[in-house]
């Protein structure tokens, strides 16, 4: 009866299997964090909408005082730069959908790696691993990313990398 290898931490195996649960787990983190933020950002979206909405309809209201005769300059003003901060806060929080785009490429790259890693038929072909490269470097949308992307897949260390756009 042949003896079973004995498994333990460190061993090549155990190594495989706790790389994959890892990535399944970054994997995960990264859905939950992504629908998290979602709602959140969905739910200030909607406010400051609402908001700008109110803004308006004061704004309409002190033209309608003004054309009675009342000096509403000051009220009207305060209205317009009040709106005006609104935009720009919309605008910067459309910082959400460029991370849940780059979340979701993580996610996407994640489980391809894991799929690769868990494959012994193909983990260890140099084509695979070339393959797995193209896939995610065509994750990439700014020409920024693809620089860190080559930087990274030439050698350089993360710390490299942040000094090229420093």
């Amino acid at each position: 009866m042949p003896i079973e290898p004995k498994i333990f931490p460190g061993h090549f195996r155990v190594q495989w299997s706790e790389t994959m649960h890892m990535l399944d787990l970054c994997a995960n983190q990264l859905d939950i964090a992504t629908q998290e933020s979602g709602e959140s950002m969905e739910l200030l979206m909607d406010t400051f909408a609402s908001l700008t909405d109110q803004l308006d309809t004061l704004q309409n209201a002190a033209t309608n005082i003004k054309s009675n005769g009342a000096d509403n300059s000051e009220f009207l003003d305060n209205c317009a730069a009040t709106k005006e901060k609104v935009n720009k806060i919309i605008i910067g929080l459309q910082f959400y959908d460029r991370l849940t785009q780059r979340t979701h490429n993580i996610r996407e790259s994640l489980a391809v790696l894991a799929e690769l890693i868990d494959d012994p038929h193909r983990q260890n072909i140099p084509e695979e691993w070339v393959s797995l490269r193209d896939k995610i470097k065509t994750k990439f949308s700014k020409e920024q990313q693809k620089t860190i992307f080559n930087a990274l897949m030439q050698g350089a260390d993360m710390d490299e990398v942040f000094e090229l756009f420093d």
